[in-house]
């Protein structure tokens, strides 16, 4: 700290534990999820505010399976990585802009475990004439209701790989999303969201 303190007072109790182990060093210990502010009088009587999020704590094993769905359920948009780098998800990349609004909504799913480093361009003519859509998904947005056996159960159906669903033959399921192929052709994904 850049003075001795006299004074320290947080904002919602419960989430931090916040001690002075040495007069200048403050050390903050997170307890539970949430957002917190901890105010700080110092010996000058300068008063400073300071935003502490806390971060739910991730299983290393849960941040490598959250990295690989997202990296197969972003296998159509070219121009990214998903990897684990701590407690986190990165996606990094530069992405066609068709296909942002899939993009946003697979990593709606994951919420504060993905850190989002993409960046969306046009795509050039001379590169190619695939349509707009291409390998693009139809996303639906369905409520969560429970997820048992590798069966996804939401609130307009079913979703077991290789069963039929209320948006065709289901090929991939999580606890978060399923992909289905739907009898027009085009790839369907399922989304869950409490």
């Amino acid at each position: 700290m850049p003075a001795q303190s006299t004074r320290i007072d947080l904002g919602t109790a419960g989430l931090l534990d916040v001690y002075l182990p040495a007069p200048r060093v403050l050390e903050i210990k997170g307890e539970q999820p949430g957002h917190c502010v901890v105010v700080i009088l110092f010996a000058d009587g300068t008063l400073r505010h300071f935003s502490v999020q806390v971060l739910q704590t991730v299983s290393s094993a849960e941040v490598q399976k959250a990295a690989t769905e997202i990296q197969k359920n972003l296998s159509s948009v070219s121009g990214i990585t998903a990897v684990p780098e701590g407690s986190r998800v990165v996606i990094r990349g530069t992405a066609p802009l068709s296909s942002e609004k899939l993009y946003r909504s697979i990593i709606r799913v994951y919420g504060s475990l993905v850190v989002d480093e993409v960046k969306f361009a046009a795509t050039s003519t001379t590169q190619g004439s695939a349509p707009e859509n291409a390998g693009a998904y139809d996303v639906f947005h369905e409520k969560f209701e429970r997820y048992v056996h590798y069966v996804l159960v939401t609130d307009k159906g079913r979703y077991q790989a290789g069963a039929d669903s209320p948006h065709g033959s289901v090929s991939l399921v999580t606890e978060h999303y399923a992909i289905c192929q739907q009898p027009s052709g085009r790839p369907a994904l399922v989304l869950t969201a409490n």
